[in-house]
């Protein structure tokens, strides 16, 4: 009696549809674009939820126009030198899902398996993402982290290898404390500074510096650059960061097991 649009097939074949899965092709529609067949496939293969395929034109208002909220998400991977944690969140902040676990070291291959079956569990749980943010407790160079020192990791392709299994997912990555860095500067207390310059202290120390809004790629690792100590030099983060603080307490004659038990001294 009305045009209610597409979507009233559903409603009006409610009782015939049941509980099946279900495809609504247009019979006067032409469907065509970089690998279709896979993305099909994988819009096949959900056990929940919905897959919306669209393509940009020139002139939309000819046709129908497909409409998403803000609220867009991404999977957030943040590979720590104790910690990985991988995880769903909005863009404007909001935590939807995290699973964290201890770290694997030594052992490129490991680790990535490991990423690779937490990933899997975030992205079942929300198969519309599309984009993946990845931190390293690292130095990284076009989607490699190249060194991975307190993993005793090197050369790990592992933008190549989520990409090449995850083939719906496009991967960006960077150092840990690049990211912080340019978080803060935008969103923090330092978004009203021309320049930033932002110090992580975890495992780790690690820094990055925001010049007008822009990332600066500093070709060095602030953990382990050197400093004179007791007649000595050690790497920055060896005595400094929390891990390197037990070390710098039994330089002074103290016993500590971890940075908690140092603090609580203080």
């Amino acid at each position: 009696e009305k045009p209610r649009g597409l979507a009233e097939a559903f409603i009006l074949g409610e009782d015939f549809i049941k509980n099946d899965s279900v495809c609504l092709i247009l019979g006067d529609n032409v469907f065509y674009g970089q690998a279709l067949t896979t993305l099909i496939n994988e819009g096949a293969s959900l056990c929940k939820g919905a897959k919306i395929f669209g393509y940009p034109v020139k002139n939309p208002c000819e046709f129908g126009v497909v409409e998403f909220d803000d609220n867009n998400k991404v999977i957030s991977i943040d590979l720590g030198a104790t910690n990985l944690r991988v995880g769903a969140v909005t863009s404007n902040g909001e935590i939807l899902d995290v699973i964290r676990e201890s770290t694997t070291k030594d052992d490129a291959s490991l680790l990535y398996a490991q990423i690779k079956r937490m990933l899997s569990e975030i992205y079942s749980k929300h198969p519309d993402v599309t984009k993946v943010g990845m931190s390293t407790c690292g130095l990284c160079e076009k989607g490699v982290a190249t060194a991975l020192p307190n993993l005793h990791i090197y050369d790990f392709k592992i933008k190549e290898l989520i990409e090449k299994d995850f083939p719906s997912l496009e991967v960006t990555i960077d150092h840990d404390a690049n990211y912080a860095a340019s978080v803060e500067a935008k969103l923090g207390h330092e978004a009203k500074h021309r320049v930033t310059y932002f110090i992580t202290i975890s495992s780790g120390i690690g820094s990055g510096l925001v010049v007008d809004g822009e990332l600066v790629d500093l070709p060095f690792e602030t953990g382990h650059n050197y400093i004179g100590y007791q007649s000595r030099f050690y790497e920055f983060e060896e005595l400094c960061s929390g891990n390197g603080l037990v070390k710098l307490a039994k330089l002074n004659g103290v016993n500590v097991k971890n940075a908690a038990e140092f603090f609580s001294l203080v």
